[in-house]
């Protein structure tokens, strides 16, 4: 729903445009506007019952990850966790909408995200968010971490991390 009514707003301010009635700076605001609608939308499914939807908080409605305004929307580690397991996800597009502690999901519990057969092109919004007590002590291992491969066209933006522990064999 809310895709199609971006979609409707950007048709309308192009044929507006077109006839002459819409000055073409105002569509910024329009959009600016649109924006914070998705945002605050966004926010709400970390409150209720869908703060606890898995795979992700928007799954069963609005998210499928394929834009930014539906993006796969993250509110907690149980579901920022199952990022891990879906690598038909690692190519979408991810919102946190909180901070995350990682500390239940210690070594084995934690799904990396990509591999090397199939690395994570996606994009991970942090929204300023944080990720804290990650551990993760794979000796043997190459490619530990919470992203275990990345590529290109990869985004991983606004995220901080802190209290961080990863041992691995080689990067």
């Amino acid at each position: 729903m809310i895709r199609t009514m971006q979609y409707i707003l950007i048709l309308l301010s192009h044929i507006l445009i077109l006839h002459g009635c819409l000055d073409p700076t105002d569509t910024n605001e329009l959009m600016t506007k649109n924006s914070l609608d998705i945002k605050s939308q966004q926010l709400n499914y970390c409150q209720g019952d869908t703060l606890y939807d898995l795979p992700f908080a928007n799954s069963s409605t609005l998210g499928d990850g394929l834009t930014k305004e539906t993006a796969f929307i993250i509110c907690n580690s149980k579901q920022f966790n199952q990022i891990g397991l879906l690598p038909e996800t690692w190519d979408k597009y991810f919102i946190l909408m909180a901070d995350i502690n990682l500390i239940e999901f210690k070594d084995e519990d934690y799904n990396q995200i990509g591999t090397e057969v199939i690395p994570f092109t996606g994009e991970l919004d942090g929204n300023n968010k944080t990720i804290f007590n990650f551990i993760v002590t794979h000796g043997e291992e190459n490619r530990v971490g919470i992203f275990s491969n990345l590529a290109t066209p990869a985004v991983i933006k606004n995220l901080s991390i802190e209290d961080v522990k990863v041992i691995g064999h080689n990067y």
